[in-house]
């Protein structure tokens, strides 16, 4: 999901971070207590001097079997034949990554995490398969999954973290990166059929592009932790995905 945003444009702007908390996969990591099987849609739109064009949708299932939690994102592009999808594997108590596929009409990938990281990748276009063998010496979650897991944090006002992720793409980037969460504030949303709801507004940027830099605001639900709209900025460029049908 977050190689979408590369595929779609290029940044130029460079920002460095400080090293605030860092967050990796453990039992005290994330609130599980919010996680459920879901499944829900958002609508993915360009915004240009007021104006929204749709790009796509995505649409993400979550579902938990036995120890593991499965998340299952798809995402149909307008001018895009076929879909992307990813596919992630994580320890339902910890989110520590156990497996990561993307497939889509660019290239293939396939990875399991176990004491190195394992699997291969497919570039269709470029005609490359690479057999992929990385060994880290730190923790850290699945570069798909970490999107997902920012809506269950012990969020307050001014909250600051790093969060280790792992990430294999020869275009960007590779190995251990890291998600920065920069701000936290509370703000609100106008939901279609219940009104105005309370909001973490969450700013984070990361290193999936390598020297590029991509800023989104995540606007998470207080009350019960629902995304209902993501906000990207990339240099000129800004996007906007919201939930379909309620905002």
């Amino acid at each position: 999901m977050k190689h979408m945003l590369t595929t779609l444009f290029i940044v130029s702007s460079i920002t460095c971070f400080s090293q605030p908390l860092q967050i990796t996969p453990s039992r005290s990591a994330t609130e599980r207590k919010w996680m459920k099987p879901e499944s829900y849609e958002m609508e993915w739109y360009m915004l240009n001097n007021g104006n929204k064009t749709i790009l796509g949708t995505v649409t993400t299932n979550v579902s938990i079997q036995k120890n593991q939690l499965y998340l299952v994102t798809s995402v149909a592009l307008k001018q895009m034949p076929g879909k992307w999808v990813d596919t992630s594997i994580a320890n339902a108590n910890t989110l520590a990554p156990v497996y990561h596929a993307s497939y889509n009409q660019q290239r293939d990938m396939a990875l399991h995490f176990n004491d190195n990281v394992t699997g291969y990748y497919h570039d269709k276009m470029k005609s490359q398969y690479n057999m992929v063998n990385e060994a880290s010496e730190v923790s850290f979650f699945d570069s798909n999954l970490y999107p997902y897991l920012l809506r269950f944090l012990s969020f307050k006002e001014n909250y600051t973290a790093a969060i280790p992720i792992f990430d294999y793409n020869p275009n960007g980037a590779m190995g251990v990166v890291h998600a920065y969460i920069t701000n936290v504030t509370t703000s609100t949303i106008e939901h279609k059929q219940l009104g105005k709801r309370t909001v973490w507004a969450v700013t984070v940027t990361d290193e999936l592009n390598g020297n590029a830099a991509s800023t989104s605001i995540y606007y998470i639900d207080q009350q019960d932790r629902t995304l209902w709209k993501q906000e990207i900025t990339a240099g000129k460029r800004t996007m906007l995905m919201t939930r379909k049908d309620v905002l």
